[in-house]
């Protein structure tokens, strides 16, 4: 009996071992069924001074397959995003998803934002997708992928320092089912591996990454800016018959400004609508009329297709506009009407013909020409001064002055005898 139950047993061991050893070489030999991508997303940052608007700007990004790296007991392998063995499929960005015009919503700069870091500058914002609905992954791992910025255009954009950024997509076995557990983005193109504590990884948008920031950090994010700088326009009169009434005439061409980008214009001048007819010294042409009675100073002037923007202003003696967000590059031409005919002497702003707006301590000093290209950081002052000075003819006012004398004193003393007689007269 013992030797017969000793069988059995033994005969349940080796069949549970069989079934054991059978499950093993199934699990072997199955396959993941591959997990498709979705999509992730990061954010465009596109930074200006406080006072500008947002330019027409469109940026573009393209995705290709990272480096591979081989792991180590310390790190995780990568595998390149195009690993014939593992991947299928190709991500994509659609074209034109980071286009900013000059409507766009703006936020305010500050110190420790991350993005302007300055409380002079402002900045708009744009998701842009990355589509891996096209992918599928049939392994569990680490995946690499490259997203690079096109700086080649727009143009008169300071880009990032760091133009491209790596991308890892993880995918992990869960439960036996394959699953893409994070898409993790990572400043600038990383050539290492990953630590096998830092698979899954918040990524981070604006905190603190306003100093220090270096290849390898994680973000989600692409920081440019376009810088620009203002022009001001100024008018001085000055001489004994120089016109405080009298409206010049200035034409302010800027070139190379982008396509659609709006220029602020602000300054101490006039804002109303100028009759035609406001006073005896001032003619506004009639082009700039277009059949109507008056003639406004712009607020805003708009560039064209061809990034040319060009307006006309009536200034008053110490009057100004002030551009605002004249991009670093541009080209401007400041001109104004011939007024020789009317007696005055212009002489273009420079810096051996300065003149200044203003007083203490809000003076502002025009000395820059009146034809030049817009720098980086530097604010241009230019303009105009004309000068109308004559000398008052004193010499006939001189030789009839006597006669007048005389004839007053006559005058006076036939009044003071006839009524000295009349007196005596009515005495008598």
């Amino acid at each position: 009996m013992k030797g017969k139950t000793k069988k059995v047993l033994t005969f349940l061991v080796t069949s549970v071992l069989a079934v054991l050893m059978m499950a093993s070489v199934a699990g072997a030999t199955a396959n993941y069924t591959a997990v498709t991508g979705t999509s992730t997303t990061f954010t465009k940052y596109l930074v200006v001074p406080s006072d500008a608007n947002i330019p027409n700007k469109t940026f573009n990004f393209s995705i290709a397959a990272g480096t591979a790296v081989v792991g180590s007991t310390d790190s995780m392998p990568i595998y390149a995003g195009d690993d014939a063995a593992r991947v299928t499929g190709t991500p994509t960005i659609a074209a034109d998803q980071a286009a900013f015009v000059s409507t766009d919503t703006t936020t305010a700069g500050a110190a420790n934002d991350g993005i302007a870091n300055d409380i002079g500058k402002k900045y708009a914002s744009k998701t842009v997708t990355i589509d891996f609905s096209s992918v599928s992954y049939k392994e569990p791992g680490v995946y690499r992928y490259v997203v690079t910025e096109d700086t080649t255009a727009p143009t008169g954009v300071n880009f990032d320092t760091q133009v491209n950024r790596t991308l890892d997509v993880n995918v992990i076995d869960d439960g036996g089912t394959l699953k893409i557990d994070s898409y993790v983005m990572y400043y600038g193109e990383v050539t290492s591996a990953q630590s096998k504590t830092d698979v899954k990884a918040d990524t981070d948008t604006k905190k603190a990454k306003a100093s220090g920031i270096k290849v390898g950090d994680k973000c989600n994010s692409y920081v440019n800016s376009y810088p620009s700088q203002n022009l001001y326009v100024g008018k001085k009169i000055d001489g004994n018959q120089a016109s405080k009434d009298k409206y010049f005439r200035f034409t302010v061409k800027i070139t190379g400004a982008g396509s659609g980008t709006v220029i602020n214009v602000g300054g101490d001048y006039t804002t109303a609508a100028i009759a035609k007819d406001v006073n005896g010294a001032t003619t506004i042409t009639d082009a700039d009329l277009a059949g109507a009675d008056t003639y406004t100073n712009p607020g805003t002037i708009t560039a064209d297709a061809n990034e040319e923007a060009t307006a006309v202003f009536y200034l008053q003696g110490d009057q100004y506009v002030n551009l605002m967000g004249i991009p670093t590059g541009a080209v401007y031409i400041v001109t104004e009407d011939d007024y020789s005919s009317d007696g005055y002497v212009s002489t273009a702003a420079s810096s051996t013909a300065s003149f200044t707006i203003g007083t203490d301590p809000n003076t502002l000093t025009f000395d820059d020409a009146t034809t030049g290209t817009v720098a980086d950081g530097e604010d241009v002052y230019t303009g105009y001064k004309n000068v109308k000075q004559g000398v008052i003819p004193t010499g006939v006012i001189l030789s009839v002055a006597p006669w007048i004398i005389a004839g007053i004193v006559v005058i006076a003393g036939v009044v003071f005898f006839a009524i000295r007689s009349r007196k005596k007269y009515e005495e008598e």
